[in-house]
């Protein structure tokens, strides 16, 4: 099984937490707990990372001791794969409900018209006065996590309407961003990532990936801007981690001492017959 990253940017030690998760999170203390702490998140940078993450979750799934247990474990594994390959805010996947991706017949629709709520204008009396629209389009990570959600909610007695959100509490109401967010942060501390994710990272790990799987960079760039509702391009490729990470590219070009140094990459084309001079 895929460990956490081994690029020793991104390595970071193995922190135990306790294995249950917290449903219900006092917003009212989120502000006391993050005072004086960098906010910022990025995202997963590599394949491993997120394999790492999900084998965390995988394994919550495997171990559980109760039919609740597997249940709450089973919604963040889909969760967490279903979110990183779809690109929506935190916000808004935790409401997501079944008729945002399943028809009448509960086949999977080939795309949604969907208006995030920060992208909705309302008056003061709460009437929708403006509202902008992006389409979610599911891919095959996508589809296959959700369809097994389903399968494991009916083959346990849990059979939903279309109605009903899909991500739900023991209490039977959708789970809300910020117990989300601090299963995100548990989960990624025990596989070993460093930097912080929390539910917005993980829309970035998205674009990251959108934008490094792109055969056309430019062409992804634009369609990535249109998704997340950017005017500029350079807003988004700081957004998907993309800047930070070519900034940490070149500094490493730059280096000239380490063993994975090679002179002969720093010199310009006319200045190729030093390179006698420096093997004397």
């Amino acid at each position: 099984m895929a460990q956490a990253a081994s690029e020793d940017n991104h390595k970071a030690e193995i922190i135990k937490l306790p294995v249950e998760y917290q449903e219900d999170v006092n917003s009212d203390n989120r502000d006391e707990e993050t005072e004086g702490k960098s906010t910022e998140m990025e995202c997963l940078y590599t394949t491993e990372e997120i394999l790492a993450v999900y084998n965390v979750f995988k394994s919550r799934v495997e171990s559980a001791s109760s039919l609740a247990k597997e249940r709450a474990a089973m919604r963040n594994l889909t969760m967490f794969v279903c979110t990183i390959n779809i690109g929506l805010r935190g916000g808004d996947f935790c409401k997501l409900t079944w008729k945002r991706i399943y028809d009448e017949n509960w086949n999977i629709k080939r795309m949604e018209k969907f208006a995030p709520e920060k992208q909705t204008r309302r008056t003061s009396f709460g009437r929708i006065i403006r509202r902008k629209y992006v389409n979610l389009k599911y891919d095959s990570d996508f589809t296959e996590a959700i369809d097994n959600w389903l399968q494991w909610n009916i083959n346990h007695g849990y059979k939903p309407v279309l109605d009903d959100f899909i991500f739900k509490t023991q209490k039977n109401r959708h789970i809300e961003e910020k117990s989300w967010y601090k299963i995100i942060e548990e989960t990624r501390i025990i596989a070993g990532i460093k930097q912080k994710i929390g539910t917005h990272g993980l829309r970035k790990t998205y674009g990251h990936r959108y934008y490094l799987a792109a055969p056309n960079k430019q062409a992804a760039l634009i369609q990535l801007m249109k998704i997340f509702g950017h005017s500029d391009m350079r807003i988004t490729l700081n957004y998907i981690c993309i800047l930070d990470e070519e900034i940490y590219e070149n500094q490493e070009r730059m280096c000239i001492f380490s063993k994975e140094s090679n002179c002969e990459d720093f010199l310009c084309p006319q200045d190729e017959n030093l390179i006698d001079v420096l093997e004397v």
